[in-house]
């Protein structure tokens, strides 16, 4: 029960959160935003979250976590009202930037912390984890696309207030007896917290890719929801044959390297239509990227202090982000420059984890 529960509330809070997020990147540059101004909004987006995931564990020992999620959803429409009106300059770019954090991150870590505490049967968890994600942002991606050509945002911000707020129900029906644990010294496997850190190059690689699709494919936004809505579709399909039948950390090193240069030769097609296959490749292999990390994320022995251990990846999988943005930042290179730095080191990430690690 409790995982039907949880499940419900992944639906509905992804669909709400990726109502805008999913494509904030793309409002921003139609709002005459340059890349840099983008890359610089994503490090101050970062950086804050870091702040935002100590504010929200110290908060969460005098407040219930779904008072702090209802307090989310509502800066997450304060957000978006203010994109929805702000100018084109650099201060409007900042406040937006710092009220995102504060929606998103204050979400994200309460997220994992009621999925570490319903999971049970590992891999067929994980598994409808992922499905309950991509169902909602596939919904939500096209939800957005349509309202956004054919109405408004201030349509988007009212759904995302009321999906939201009613997300949290479910929640309020599984039992947590940790919320308020104290916090501890958290040690992570060498080769755990090495994937982490290099794992952060494939977030942002599919961050940047709207940005890029906009540039050099087709400059409209029902064209990424069109690409989104395949990835979701061969996504799902991924998940739901691949994760209880395949060893995926045995084949990781290979499903991987494949993966990359699935995101090569992407970069190297400019026909919308060809994308739109590469696209159904790409997300396969994305989940079954995915379906590792999450496994990585969530592979922590009964006896660990899980708000303690989620503070501390969090912090590294923000820090490393912020890391990247800025030497993107610094060096004032193209979206397309950018993808392919990053692609390497996607590379590099699949020969961390080992076997025996894994199984624990």
């Amino acid at each position: 029960m409790k995982n039907k529960n949880y499940n419900i509330f992944l639906f509905l809070s992804t669909i709400s959160r990726n109502l805008m997020e999913v494509l904030n990147i793309a409002l921003l540059y139609k709002l005459n935003y340059s890349l840099k101004q983008i890359i610089l909004f994503y490090i101050i987006f970062y950086f804050t979250g870091i702040i935002v995931n100590l504010l929200v564990v110290y908060l969460s020992n005098y407040l219930k976590i779904k008072y702090i999620l209802i307090i989310s959803s509502i800066l997450l429409c304060l957000s978006y009202y203010y994109l929805n009106i702000m100018n084109n300059n650099l201060k409007s770019l900042i406040i937006f930037s710092i009220l995102s954090a504060f929606s998103s991150f204050s979400y994200h870590i309460i997220r994992h912390f009621y999925a570490l505490n319903c999971k049970s049967n590992k891999d067929k968890e994980i598994g409808n984890y992922l499905i309950f994600t991509v169902l909602g942002v596939s919904l939500a991606t096209y939800i957005n696309t349509y309202i956004l050509e054919c109405y408004s945002m201030l349509i988007n911000i009212i759904i995302v207030l009321i999906l939201g707020i009613l997300s949290i129900i479910p929640l309020s029906k599984i039992s947590i007896t940790n919320e308020k644990e104290k916090l501890t010294n958290v040690k992570l496997n060498i080769r755990q917290k090495l994937f982490f850190y290099l794992e952060q190059s494939k977030v942002l690689f599919l961050l940047f890719e709207p940005l890029y699709l906009i540039i050099h494919i087709k400059d409209k936004l029902t064209y990424i929801g069109l690409f989104n809505a395949v990835l979701s579709m061969s996504s799902i399909i991924s998940i739901y044959l691949v994760v209880r039948k395949i060893n995926n950390y045995k084949y990781f090193k290979y499903i991987n390297i494949i993966f990359v240069l699935i995101l090569i030769t992407k970069l190297n097609i400019t026909n919308s239509n060809i994308l739109l296959l590469i696209a159904f490749m790409e997300g396969i292999l994305t989940k079954l990227y995915e379906i590792v990390s999450t496994k990585n994320l969530y592979q922590i022995n009964y006896l660990t202090n899980i708000k303690s251990y989620l503070l501390k990846v969090e912090i590294i999988f923000l820090s490393s982000r912020v890391i990247l943005l800025l030497i993107f930042y610094l060096t004032n290179i193209n979206i397309k420059t950018l993808l392919y730095i990053l692609l390497p080191i996607i590379l590099l990430s699949g020969f961390i984890l080992k076997q025996e690690e894994k199984d624990n």
